[in-house]
């Protein structure tokens, strides 16, 4: 498994580069599970940052599902994470860490 860890996503072009780098790959047609579960912590509401970051990723090239775990049962759970090349978890509150 390799994990590239940011403290805000891909959000520059030397990020965007590291990631092709670790997938050794083009990111068109990769499947990625983005996953918002973090980004419920505070309620749930969909910042405009969150969609911005579907957005880039979709326009990357990326095949996206989008995912909350806390809402779906074991089987889905699984079944969508063997789907995906990539996991992308999204949100979470930096004030609090």
């Amino acid at each position: 498994m390799k994990l590239l860890l940011t403290s805000g996503g891909i959000s520059n072009k030397s990020i965007e580069n590291e990631l092709k780098d670790l997938l050794e790959k083009n990111f068109n047609g990769l499947k990625l599970l983005f996953c918002t579960t973090a980004s419920n912590y505070e309620g749930g509401e969909m910042n405009e940052w969150l969609i911005d970051d579907l957005i880039m990723l979709k326009n990357l090239g990326f095949k996206i599902d989008v995912c909350d775990i806390n809402g779906i049962n074991k089987e889905n759970f699984l079944k969508r994470f063997e789907w995906a090349d990539v996991f992308y978890f999204e949100g979470g509150n930096t004030r609090l860490a």
